[in-house]
């Protein structure tokens, strides 16, 4: 009589075999994830060490006056309008190649290089607490890391927003510390431990002072974390911490505590704004008496580029026109300070960004003298636009459904917080920007319409881009396949507009 055995009896051993390949299998990916994050890690600062190396510190916005405002303060003084047109600035970005010209007798253009290498740390610093941030957010997955890098490293304005002398990068450095160590403040990490706790909120005032210390666009980190701990504190009965109101309390009392040590870290900067020219919000032209919409013309809103968002996007090309310009910058170079390059063969003089709007409107047919790039980067540039639209729809669909993440969270679910928060900040700082925009127009120029100061809330917009891409891979990883392959495709026809043109000190 022949015995029978369960099918699954059967296969026991080669079950254990299929099942131990199988894991040796994820082990290799998560590897693999994990090297390819490594090298784009080193790819991402590689590329913003060339253009710190290289870049000349004299072209940028607003470039002479930063050098200026760095050189003044080397003198032990903040500098009046007179001295700089960028009185208004926060001084930590210039701080310390300040430090090294007033103290070390180097010459000026070595502590204009001190400064962008000091870009090159930030960015070091930046993209390692991205990763942290990935972590926090979804513990444990490389391809959700990489995906984050990715989506940021492949924007031009990065690696233009580096180059330059400004307080951009380090809002965005310490805007990712600030939420890291919000995020671990309300994860109950340090419940048990009341000084590791107390340091940790000690340690988030200060990010936030140094912020605001960086650039006023700092401030704008302030209204999410408060709503968001407030909202906390009142919709929970119970917390990591220990139940109900003592819990509540003590996190309060966290949240006023670190706002007290950011506005003592800080602060100081924007009592001398109001002493001295009667306003913490002077700025270095004329706001409008009341905000209202009226305060620029239709095509602000309405403008799409004219035709010439994928064809030649660099000015003077749909001006004061929002959303192209925005984009333009976003994904090239409209103001031509990085990639559309010109010179004076003459005398070896650059000529960025205004000089050779001038120029060219003086000149209709090019001068023998001008040496530029500006129709063949002009054509590149409407192409990069052109497929840019791939990566810039992921960028939309992750702030989307960050809102989604929020509504969520509004409606309890708790796991919903860490991705929900960072839609906020990205929604407030938007906000911020539009109101600005509107109270100080610049009709016919929209010089003020610039991707660059918007910078510490791309990382954010990155990891909500990563986690969309994330719950498509698991739902449809066709169209999961399709998107990746778009974006590898992008960055690889991006990459000429990660270099700097304007190399050398002529």
């Amino acid at each position: 009589m022949t015995t029978s055995y369960p099918k699954r009896a059967r296969r026991g051993p080669w079950r254990g075999v299929r099942v131990l390949n199988r894991l040796h299998r994820a082990q290799m990916a998560i590897g693999e994830q994990q090297l390819l994050v490594a090298a784009l890690y080193v790819l991402v600062n590689g590329l913003v060490l060339y253009n710190a190396l290289y870049h000349n510190p004299l072209v940028g916005y607003d470039a002479a006056d930063h050098l200026a405002y760095l050189l003044t303060l080397a003198h032990g003084r903040l500098p009046t309008p007179a001295d700089s047109y960028e009185f208004f600035s926060p001084p930590l970005p210039y701080a310390l190649p300040a430090l090294a010209y007033g103290v070390g007798e180097i010459h000026w253009r070595t502590a204009a290089k001190i400064a962008q290498l000091l870009n090159w740390l930030v960015s070091i610093g930046l993209t390692f607490w991205l990763l942290r941030l990935c972590e926090l957010v979804r513990p444990g997955r490389n391809r959700f890391k990489l995906s984050a890098l990715l989506l940021l490293g492949m924007l031009p304005v990065y690696y233009k927003s580096l180059a330059f002398i400004r307080g951009e990068p380090w809002v965005a450095l310490l805007a990712l510390l600030a939420v890291c160590d919000f995020l671990v403040l309300l994860s109950g990490q340090t419940a048990e431990n009341p000084p590791r706790r107390q340091a940790l909120v000690v340690r988030l005032g200060l990010w936030l002072g140094l912020a605001i210390l960086a650039r006023q666009w700092a401030f704008l980190l302030f209204p999410p974390l408060a709503l968001v701990l407030w909202q906390y504190a009142r919709r929970h009965n119970e917390f990591p911490t220990g139940p109900g109101r003592a819990a509540r309390w003590t996190l309060l009392r966290a949240g006023v505590l670190a706002i007290l040590v950011a506005l003592l870290v800080g602060g100081w900067f924007y009592l001398h704004l109001h002493q001295t020219y009667g306003s913490a919000l002077v700025f270095n032209r004329t706001p409008r008496d009341g905000f209202s919409l009226a305060n620029q013309p239709a095509e602000f809103y309405l403008g799409l580029g004219d035709g010439q968002l994928f064809r030649d996007p660099v000015r003077p090309a749909f001006a004061n026109q929002l959303w192209p310009k925005f984009y333009a910058e976003l994904w090239g170079d409209y103001e031509a300070y990085f990639l559309v390059f010109a010179q004076d063969v003459r005398t070896g003089r650059f000529l960025p960004g205004f000089r050779l709007e001038a120029v060219l409107d003086e000149f209709p047919e090019r001068p023998a003298w001008l040496a530029t790039n500006r129709d063949q980067i002009g054509r590149y540039l409407g192409l990069a636009n052109l497929v840019a639209l791939g990566p810039t729809a992921v960028l939309l669909a992750g702030l989307v459904l960050g809102g989604v993440q929020w509504l969520r969270w509004q409606r309890g679910e708790q796991k919903a917080m860490p991705l929900a928060l960072l839609w906020l900040l990205v929604a407030a700082a938007a906000a911020g920007y539009f109101w600005f925009l509107v109270q100080y127009p610049t009709p016919g120029r929209g010089d003020t319409i610039k991707a660059t100061y918007l910078l510490h809330t791309y990382p954010f917009a990155a990891i909500l881009a990563a986690d969309f891409l994330e719950r498509l891979r698991g739902r449809w990883p066709l169209a999961y396949a399709v998107l990746w392959g778009w974006l590898m495709a992008a960055a690889v026809v991006l990459v000429p507009a990660y270099i700097t043109r304007y190399v050398g000190w002529p």
